[in-house]
């Protein structure tokens, strides 16, 4: 078994690995600034703590769980999500299949889609909301700057429903600062706003 850490952007990570019966079982433990999605909402006010768990069964089969839970429980979720990969030569697809536990708001059921071919990856979801239904489709391109930073440009279009912008671009980024540390960053605009 292997313990990995990470310290990002005032986010602690921790991961776990294990080759047992062909398993491993990876997850993150953290606090983050800012609960920001990548389609330019916020969740909450102020720092969150957020946690996931990833176990691999075998043939590409990965379940997971994700949650965040800020300062006052503002932005308070929980998902839980089945996911399969395979590659078709050189692409890396994923299918994943999602349930969106909200604390404020409608549970969200979602389906997505994610292909990536070298530094561009390309993922299609659509989420099924009691409000309204909602589509989003992003694209990216990760960038070695150095052998130990990589920024990663995207942009997010998004149909109305969740009253976020249509359309926004930004870049993530990581700076890995030893095999066990790194720093995180995400910065978006919509045009006339920006957040980090």
């Amino acid at each position: 078994m292997r313990i990995v850490t990470f310290f990002t952007s005032g986010f602690i990570a921790v991961g776990l690995s294990s080759a047992a019966n062909a398993q491993a079982v990876t997850g993150e433990i953290g606090v983050t600034t800012k609960y920001l999605d990548d389609n330019f909402l916020t969740y909450g006010e102020g720092p969150a703590v957020q946690v996931s768990l990833d176990v691999e069964v075998g043939e590409g089969w990965t379940f997971g769980a994700w949650g965040s839970h800020g300062e006052q429980a503002d932005g308070a979720e929980l998902d839980l999500r089945i996911s399969k990969k395979f590659n078709l030569g050189d692409v890396e697809i994923e299918v994943a299949a999602e349930q969106e536990f909200l604390r404020e708001s409608d549970d969200i059921t979602t389906a997505s889609v994610a292909v990536t071919y070298g530094p561009i990856d390309v993922e299609a979801t659509y989420h099924s909301w009691k409000q309204k239904d909602v589509f989003r489709i992003s694209a990216g391109y990760s960038v070695p700057v150095t052998n130990n930073f990589t920024i990663h440009p995207q942009v997010t279009y998004e149909t109305d429903g969740f009253e976020a912008p249509n359309f926004t671009v930004g870049t993530s980024a990581e700076f890995e600062l030893s095999d066990k540390f790194s720093l995180r960053g995400l910065a978006l605009t919509d045009g006339q706003n920006v957040k980090a």
